[in-house]
């Protein structure tokens, strides 16, 4: 048997292909009907080459581990699926597959399903995660470091959060999971990634009054700091640049504010101690070009 095919031109390909399509012994079963690849499904159920039952294909999949622990057969599947990323066309093919496949329904409860099985959450969790693997997070870290991949990452999630249908469904997950009394206490309090020594319940000093937060809000003209909104029937936050409730009131404490709308405030507060950082340095800039005046 030849396989000197790949040498023929695209129209004789393309007719090789035509002529062969839905016929016995041809790869090109595809094409045909769900309901006939349904039959053809069936019909070798049980049949050499199409196990059925639970223990041979736990024999197979004992096998295929083995084989995959060998180094010599990591490396080649290694060096393979490299070669395949490499190609554009072949990326582009499985990104549409993967989209594809996850806007069923179907699919999505049955990964879900799977992932929450105690035996799977056994071989992904605590040394078993390969993030654990030194490895791993060497060749993740290297990743993250080249612009191409952090702007391509921050492009696939900008898309994704955009989608009407993912913001409700992660939503809906993360209401689903705060009503569980022990994601309540994973995330409350001091066990929060944003807790502050309970720095939210202290109260604000005297001067920090109604007042105040006017001349603030109208020394920046009404408009939010950071993403430039107008006030518009709501009143505008007035946001401590140093995260001191006593700024007003101290004699050591600087005293700087900005006014935010109240999207920007609450990303603000969120943010991770890094992140709160850069906000906090960009506010001081903002300042000094107005002669260190913020009210």
């Amino acid at each position: 048997m030849s396989f000197k095919g790949k040498h023929h031109t695209p129209e004789a390909r393309e007719k090789i292909r035509q002529a062969g399509l839905g016929k016995p012994g041809t790869m090109l079963g595809k094409h045909l009907s769900p309901e006939h690849r349904e039959k053809l499904r069936q019909a070798k159920l049980g049949k050499p080459g199409h196990p059925q039952s639970l223990e041979t294909r736990a024999k197979i999949s004992a096998a295929q581990r083995a084989a995959r622990s060998r180094p010599e057969v990591r490396e080649r599947m290694s060096t393979l699926s490299r070669t395949r990323w490499a190609d554009p066309e072949y990326r582009a093919k499985k990104s549409r597959a993967a989209k594809e496949q996850w806007k069923s329904p179907e699919f999505r409860a049955k990964v879900n399903e799977s992932h929450g099985r105690p035996e799977w959450r056994a071989k992904r969790s605590g040394p078993n995660n390969p993030m654990k693997c030194l490895e791993v997070r060497a060749k993740h870290k290297e990743a993250l470091s080249r612009p191409e991949v952090r702007d391509k990452m921050r492009a696939a999630n900008t898309e994704m959060l955009e989608r009407p249908e993912f913001l409700a469904r992660r939503n809906a997950a993360i209401k689903e999971a705060l009503n569980l009394p022990e994601v309540r206490a994973k995330v409350s309090g001091p066990n929060n990634w944003n807790w502050k020594n309970g720095a939210s319940f202290y109260p604000y000093c005297p001067k920090f009054n109604d007042a105040f937060k006017e001349r603030v809000r109208a020394f920046w003209g009404r408009t939010c700091c950071l993403c430039l909104a107008p006030e518009n029937g709501q009143r505008l936050s007035v946001h401590h640049v140093h995260a001191n409730k006593e700024a007003c009131c101290s004699e050591e404490s600087p005293r700087q504010f900005v006014a935010l709308c109240a999207s920007c405030h609450s990303k603000i507060g969120g943010a991770r101690k890094a992140k709160a950082e850069e906000y906090r340095v960009h506010f001081q800039e903002m300042i000094a070009l107005r002669g260190g005046r913020s009210y």
